[in-house]
């Protein structure tokens, strides 16, 4: 990733309460990449890694929660955020 990029993951992550989803660094970062509006062949691009590698991904960050869309998941990472944000003011 880009300096400005890992800027970003770096809040991104900050702001997430991802844990209790059990997901990997290398998810964690592809759900990031997701919310930037990257399709997989993008995000394999991005993490040198073949498409195939992001699906997988992308499939196993579904069912650890619960979601069967791109949207529920940015829904899913708004939703966490506010709430991130809510408790620290």
């Amino acid at each position: 990733m880009n300096d400005l990029l890992r800027s970003e993951f770096s809040e991104f992550k900050m702001g997430l309460n991802l844990i209790k989803y059990n997901l990997t660094k290398r998810e964690i970062e592809i759900v990031f990449l997701i919310t930037r509006g990257l399709n997989n062949k993008k995000i394999g691009s991005q993490l040198f890694i073949s498409e195939t590698t992001v699906k997988k991904h992308v499939y196993n960050i579904f069912n650890k929660l619960n979601i069967h869309s791109r949207f529920e998941l940015i829904s899913k990472v708004i939703l966490n955020n506010r709430s991130y944000i809510e408790k620290a003011c």
